[in-house]
């Protein structure tokens, strides 16, 4: 593939991932893509907290991850780490066991893993602000803004397509008095 193609392809990358996306939807969508951009038979996405904690992963014909950085050319493997945002990082896996490259192919090969990395950063970026954005960290519910956009969409749709609409709202009034209460009595 000529780099003028490859780079269509990941700008493309960046058209088609949606902020609302879950991110484990994404990551697949991002190791698809990888999988059919690269010469590569193997790959792997890690998300992870600031902690080490895995929040995600996914993979294509890769038993496990590796936990440090390395790039090799006989045969091709690159593993690469990142941070994402604040605090979050995303490790990188791509291999082919079967390409041996020369030092020239093979630093070709790595910039375009590279770049293809910070597309997917930017992505995976994205999702986690917007999913904080209308989550609330406390409760993990999602927060009042989310609601009403969710409750327009809705609504908008109800009225182009048809149908029925409803809503069902409750109002917990002194809650931290009657969970009192209840934990008394139960």
């Amino acid at each position: 593939m000529r780099n003028s193609e490859f780079v269509q392809h990941v700008l493309d990358i960046l058209k088609v991932t949606d902020p609302q996306d879950e991110i484990h939807t994404a990551m697949e969508f991002l190791v698809s893509k990888m999988m059919n951009l690269l010469p590569i038979s193997s790959a792997g996405l890690v998300l992870q907290d600031s902690r080490g904690k895995v929040l995600e992963y996914v993979g294509f014909n890769v038993d496990q991850v590796p936990k440090q950085t390395k790039v090799t050319y006989t045969p091709f493997e690159l593993c690469s780490q990142i941070e994402v945002y604040d605090g979050f990082t995303v490790v990188l896996y791509v291999a082919n066991r079967s390409l041996h490259l020369d030092d020239s192919s093979g630093y070709e090969l790595t910039k375009m893993v590279l770049n293809l990395q910070e597309v997917i950063v930017y992505a995976l970026k994205n999702i986690i602000i917007y999913h904080r954005s209308v989550t609330d960290p406390l409760t993990g519910l999602h927060t009042r803004r989310y609601f009403t956009s969710r409750l327009h969409e809705e609504f908008e749709r109800v009225k182009r397509y048809g149908g029925h609409f409803s809503v069902i709202m409750c109002d917990i009034d002194d809650s931290k008095d009657k969970r009192h209460v209840w934990t008394q009595n139960g």
